[in-house]
């Protein structure tokens, strides 16, 4: 009918037009004509007004009407299909449906498996098998001709992965599978989004069939979160977008551990741009509760960040053994430690300088470590807060120094030391300045390379005892510990075994104290020293993303997460997306480290032999497709 070629499902039910006379012949019966009787009275009541009429037949516009009604619902019934020629099935061999079943395809994955389902019932009406393949590489889909009706359970049972699609894996797999069943006709459901290996891929599909056909998803509200940063005013973030023709808005989300909203973030894309930076300003005390970052609606676990200890800013208290001229900050034993740990923390001073004054003063503030440069014998007030603080999770870090060398006890020390100091280099010691010994692998400085121009002229000596060795973070080349710590309830003790200042070492000069010192500091407040040691590290899975960027429990396939130094761990089947670790401590596994490119998809440099098709969109065409197995395109 004008001109569009038209087929049916169902066309027996066409039959039913045969009818339309018969319904024609019921709407125009009329009872037989009544006997008329001569009645007087009736001559009064003739008279009277008639209010209402019924005629004896119906009008024939009314007819038609209703016959008209009767054919389009028998029409209707019968499944009509427009243009059924465009979604015919080209080739003799089995169909092949490859999937990008990856983060990018939740949000319009309904439409995805209704696509799939069509070309299956294609297939089953033309007697054909299919081969069902995933670019994450799913299991159940073993890439071997199978029924439709088993395709069709499996698509069904499907869902998308909060992974990343592997193009090229997909590809050599498709070809070792076309050594011995070559399809004839490959249909590739794609994500939208181009990636560094999707030009191999579709070469490899190409030569193996001249039947390509591509089905390209709408991408323009497709976007991810990228790096995030937690500077000392604000938490910054950037949002990728593959799709910039034209400008929009989004909205991100920050909630905390119990899922509720923080805050909000508004950032507008112009046309043209793919990366905008959005900013949290609110106090670190708040943005240090941000566990999830969410673009709003975005509905994929690329549009989620999670955050953990890595991401937090710790709050460090600084108590000094002595005070000192504000005009002169250099002169300050804090000044080194203030410098170094300032682009990674924020820094709380005591008002007081009275140690067991600013001690439960810093406590209040809600640090997470406290720093003690040169502070000797610490009284019984501050020995007790200090106590129940590090049980419930603080690290107090101590500097060395003549007062603490000079202290009549040990408290709140990691080791027992000497009394006074070892001095290396002065006029009466026939030792020179000792350089930094290597990191030992299972230390948290492990992988930071100990430069040989930093010396130590002075340091406080450990006392010999049976766990010296596993509390040593760090040693001099002589073998004699520089830093020690030990693990108390859940907090930790740690002492430099050097001053602040460059009397008694140049390390707090150079950028390896930096390092070192926001090492420690990281590992406040953390229940593992996940990336921080060498040694292997072995996570449970605690709660984990599915595609839509929504928490799920882990299930029987989810392995735990193993971490190793040096090695930054990725996503994998084996390992979502999610938290790992415990509610104690924490390590977030995202989908994406850093601000990766998104490519929308450019058809223009593909094969010539694909074919490009849209996503089954109408719901009218799936309900028909489910009733009759219409052969929608």
């Amino acid at each position: 009918m004008f001109g569009l070629p038209l087929a049916f499902t169902s066309p027996w039910i066409l039959l039913g037009l045969v009818s339309l006379p018969i319904i024609w012949w019921l709407l125009r019966l009329t009872p037989p004509r009544p006997q008329e009787e001569t009645f007087p009275p009736t001559r009064i009541l003739a008279r009277l007004r008639k209010k209402e009429e019924t005629p004896a037949q119906s009008p024939w516009w009314l007819t038609l009407l209703r016959l008209l009604m009767a054919g389009l619902v028998i029409i209707a019934m019968a499944g009509p299909v427009l243009n059924p020629d465009d979604s015919s099935l080209a080739g003799d061999g089995p169909v092949m449906i490859v999937v990008d079943d990856g983060w990018a395809s939740a949000k319009d994955w309904e439409s995805r498996i209704e696509t799939a389902l069509s070309i299956v019932s294609e297939a089953e009406q033309a007697g054909r098998a299919v081969i069902l393949e995933s670019t994450t590489g799913r299991e159940t889909w073993s890439g071997l001709p199978i029924t439709a009706q088993e395709a069709s359970a499996l698509l069904q049972a499907s869902d998308a992965m909060p992974l990343l699609p592997a193009h090229q894996t997909t590809g050599n797999r498709i070809n070792t599978f076309a050594q011995n069943v070559v399809p004839g006709q490959i249909n590739w459901l794609s994500d939208g989004l181009e990636r560094e290996t999707t030009s191999a891929f579709t070469d490899t599909l190409a030569q193996i069939s001249d039947n390509l056909v591509l089905y390209e998803p709408d991408v323009s509200q497709v976007a991810i979160i990228g790096n995030v940063r937690n500077d000392p005013s604000e938490l910054t973030g950037t949002v990728i977008r593959p799709d910039t023709a034209t400008a929009t808005q989004l909205e991100i989300i920050a909630r905390d551990e119990s899922n509720l909203v923080l805050s909000r973030a508004l950032i507008d894309f112009a046309a043209g741009e793919s990366e905008k930076e959005f900013v949290f300003d609110q106090p670190v005390e708040l943005r240090n509760q941000f566990t999830k970052l969410e673009i709003e609606n975005a509905t994929s676990a690329g549009a989620v960040k999670l955050l953990d200890d890595n991401n937090r800013r710790r709050l460090v208290g600084l108590i000094s053994g002595e005070t000192f001229d504000q005009a002169q900050p250099l002169l300050s034993p804090l000044y080194y430690i203030s410098r170094a740990l300032e682009p990674y923390s924020d820094i709380r001073r005591s008002t007081d300088s009275n140690v067991a004054q600013s001690v439960p003063d810093l406590i209040n503030q809600g640090v997470s470590v406290i720093i003690m440069a040169d502070v000797g014998t610490l009284p019984d007030r501050g020995v007790e807060a200090l106590d129940d603080w590090i049980e419930k999770g603080g690290m107090l870090v101590r500097f060395a120094g003549p007062r603490l060398g000079a202290a009549q006890d040990n408290q709140l020390l990691p080791v027992e030391i000497r009394p006074g100091d070892r001095s290396l280099g002065g006029a009466l010691s026939w030792e020179t300045p000792k350089p930094l010994a290597a990191f030992d692998s299972n230390s948290p400085f492990a992988g930071i390379e100990a430069p040989r121009n930093v010396l130590v002229q002075r340091q406080l000596l450990a006392l010999q005892e049976s766990e010296l060795d596993k509390k040593t973070w760090a040693r001099l080349e002589d073998g004699t510990p520089l830093v020690t710590a030990e693990q108390r309830d859940a907090g930790w003790l740690v002492l430099y075994h050097v001053g602040t200042d460059a009397d008694w070492s140049n390390l707090p000069l150079s950028g390896t104290f930096v390092e070192m010192l926001r090492r420690t500091v990281n590992l406040a407040n953390s229940g593992n020293t996940a990336g921080s040691s060498s040694e292997e590290i072995v996570l449970p899975p605690l709660r984990l993303l599915n595609a839509k960027g929504a928490f799920t429990p882990p299930n029987q396939d989810t392995q735990p997460l193993v971490i190793n130094a040096g090695v930054v761990p990725s996503t994998s089947r084996e390992n979502p997306p999610g938290f790992y670790g415990t509610e104690d401590g924490l390590r977030a596994l995202n989908l994406f480290d850093g601000n990766p490119e998104l490519k929308k998809l450019d058809v223009a440099g593909f094969p010539s032999a694909f074919e490009k098709k849209n996503y089954i969109l109408s719901l009218i065409h799936i309900s028909l497709r489910r009733r009759r197995g219409s052969c929608i395109s």
